[in-house]
């Protein structure tokens, strides 16, 4: 992949995470195309690591929305966020 393409795809998950944030709909199958573009891991992976952006994007929208005070009741939802980073995120071998 040239890098001009690489770093379309970069932006194309870039703005697919914002619009994750503030409307969500689709953007799992966005997020899917552009990470599928970007890497060559199994899908089960790549699916796992899709579902890790749209949680960080759910979480950047909640704190930009109802401001930092809402994170005492998200702290529930942090820990999911390093629990799944922690089991599925690609690890070196």
């Amino acid at each position: 992949m040239t890098s001009v393409k690489k770093i379309l795809n970069y932006l194309g998950l870039f703005i697919a995470g914002i619009y994750a944030g503030y409307f969500g709909a689709a953007s799992g199958v966005l997020t899917l195309i552009f990470l599928t573009a970007l890497s060559d891991s199994p899908f089960v992976v790549i699916n796992a690591m899709k579902g890790l952006i749209g949680a960080l994007a759910n979480f950047v929208a909640l704190m930009i929305l109802s401001g930092t005070a809402a994170l005492i009741g998200a702290l529930p939802f942090l820990w999911q966020l390093a629990s799944f980073w922690w089991l599925f995120w690609p690890k070196d071998d």
